[in-house]
């Protein structure tokens, strides 16, 4: 994709081990282990001006349902600044942290250690986008302020909410994606409400809509989901071996059709969904 309205200032002479597309949580967390390593010549780009994770997600009572240590570097480098206690005792927090005595994290807080981490990385770059990337021997890699070379790219562009057709032209106050929910905090009062999905986000959103006080408590709540039950994160032993550093080894080492079977399944299972017509979302592990 490329503008011609937009300028170019100049040319980056360096060439760089990796140029990140995107800056969420995952080109995030590669930025900050890439920060200890002066060898490694990085720079990551995010087009929208400040960093933002589950903005319209982040409601009074919600928490991380993952360990804390499972931050954006600690089990990869246990010494990187970047690490979740690190930001806690540079804002001052740890202590409170401690005596809270939490059993998980706070999601805005958890939202708050990686705004700290982006906005503490020199390596990363908000209000730029790229715009065109090119291959030739080398990656060619253009954004909205300069033109640069890359060995690798990491596209970190995230998901987009998948709201149905038939619901797309309704959009607005009374009828918006869960991805929105936190800024329509105060329009439930004496109105019957219906959350489509039955997965982690539909939950979370029954759960803040039955939290209401009696000034804008629902008349009723009605949950919907073509799932024979409804489907919470998976935080369990076995699934979370799916994130251990063997089995990544063992997956890696695997022959090319054997990597590539779980990404045809669920593309199989997207589009089997959406041929049909029926509602479906990407919803992102937290």
């Amino acid at each position: 994709m490329k503008s011609n309205e937009m300028l170019r200032s100049s040319t980056d002479s360096h060439t760089y081990d990796c140029v990140g597309v995107g800056v969420g949580p995952s080109n995030l967390s590669l930025a900050s282990l890439a920060d200890g390593r002066p060898e490694l010549r990085t720079i990551f780009f995010e087009k929208k001006p400040s960093f933002g994770w589950h903005d319209g997600m982040l409601l009074r009572d919600l928490h991380l349902q993952v360990s804390l240590f499972k931050d954006l570097v600690t089990l990869a480098d246990p010494k990187n600044r970047f690490s979740f206690l690190s930001y806690l005792h540079s804002q001052g927090k740890i202590y409170h942290y401690i005596n809270a005595h939490f059993d998980s994290v706070p999601l805005q807080e958890y939202a708050n250690y990686l705004d700290w981490a982006s906005a503490n990385n020199a390596n990363v770059h908000f209000g730029e986008e790229v715009v065109e990337v090119d291959f030739d021997g080398a990656f060619q890699v253009e954004t909205t302020k300069r033109r640069l070379v890359a060995h690798n790219i990491s596209i970190g562009v995230g998901t987009e909410p998948f709201v149905p057709e038939f619901a797309r032209g309704h959009l607005g106050d009374t009828n918006f994606h869960t991805t929105d929910l936190g800024y329509h905090t105060n329009c439930y009062a004496g109105k019957r409400v219906t959350v489509v999905g039955g997965g982690q986000a539909g939950g979370e959103a029954v759960l803040h809509l039955l939290g209401q006080g009696p000034a804008n408590r629902p008349a009723a709540v009605t949950w919907i989901s073509r799932r024979a039950n409804y489907a919470p994160l998976d935080d369990s032993p076995f699934t979370n071996d799916y994130f251990m550093p063997c089995y990544s080894d063992y997956f890696f080492a695997q022959r090319s059709e054997v990597r590539h079977e779980p990404h045809r399944r669920a593309a199989h299972r997207h589009g089997a969904r959406r041929a049909r017509g029926r509602p479906h979302r990407v919803e992102p592990r937290r």
